[in-house]
């Protein structure tokens, strides 16, 4: 069966090329019009599509391909409606307007102008060439990237994007010794780590014991005195006995007898 051409309109905002570009695949569903509708049922595995930006842009942006026949509708289960799959093929390298195409002689009588209110619209093999020349599209690149998508693995519609890839197998046994290892080294280093942690507490109560016999580093006041050169009052007292032939206990009365009548001096003076 020859390779038919058609026109698909989509809402950016709703639907839009790169987003079929990014999915790799969709349902081409909510088509509520008959005529639209029995374009879908037409439609058959290979056939290429026209990707229409409709109310923003108003372009032919990209070039789509159809990857299942019609089917019913399964956001309609009661009613007769059908969707196809499509999967995208290249984005157009410049946009066809809507009014280069009212513009070119060749896509005159292009559907997309006379029933402008269809979704789905059938083109001809040379207003599809045409398209593709105002879009600057190579031929080659629509035959490559068709290829590209034979040689895909088939799918439901929606995809999601490629998933990270396993480690290998052989990468993931390698990891198991090693973390193995890593275990079997921990009780070791915790046994080396044990003596010196030994050593340190034996060593505390050693500390601890010569802190308390260590003196306090204060002196009394009499070392200071006697660092100083100074004589104690007892010296003194011996000093004075042995001068005057008194008992240190005399010496002692008689060295306070001046300083007592200096107090009474002062005492007197004071009243």
């Amino acid at each position: 069966m020859p390779r038919r051409y058609w026109l698909v309109k989509s809402e950016p905002f709703k639907y839009s090329f790169e987003q079929l570009v990014r999915e790799g695949r969709t349902i081409w569903d909510g088509v509520r019009n008959y005529e639209a509708r029995n374009n879908l049922r037409a439609m058959a595995p290979g056939d290429l599509l026209l990707f229409y930006h409709s109310n923003e842009g108003l372009a032919v942006v990209g070039l789509a391909r159809v990857a299942r026949a019609a089917y019913p509708d399964p956001s309609a289960p009661a009613e007769d409606w059908s969707v196809v799959d499509v999967e995208p093929l290249v984005s157009l390298p410049e946009p066809v307007p809507l009014t280069s195409i009212r513009e070119a002689p060749a896509l005159a009588s292009m559907a997309i102008l006379r029933r402008s209110r269809l979704s789905v619209t059938p083109v001809t093999p040379a207003e599809f060439a045409e398209v593709l020349r105002l879009g600057k599209v190579d031929p080659s690149a629509i035959e490559r990237a068709a290829a590209g998508a034979d040689a895909a693995t088939p799918g439901d519609a929606k995809r999601p994007g490629p998933a990270k890839a396993a480690p290998a197998p052989e990468a993931s046994a390698a990891k198991v010794p090693a973390k193995a290892a890593l275990a079997a080294k921990a009780p070791a280093k915790a046994a080396r780590k044990a003596p010196a942690n030994a050593a340190l507490a034996a060593k505390a109560p050693a500390k601890a014991a010569s802190a308390a016999r260590a003196p306090s580093g204060k002196a009394t006041p009499a070392a200071k005195g006697a660092r100083a050169g100074e004589a104690t009052p007892a010296a003194k007292a011996s000093r004075v006995a042995s001068a005057t032939n008194a008992s240190p206990a005399e010496a002692a009365r008689a060295g306070r007898a001046p300083a007592a009548k200096a107090s009474a001096s002062r005492r007197s003076a004071a009243r």
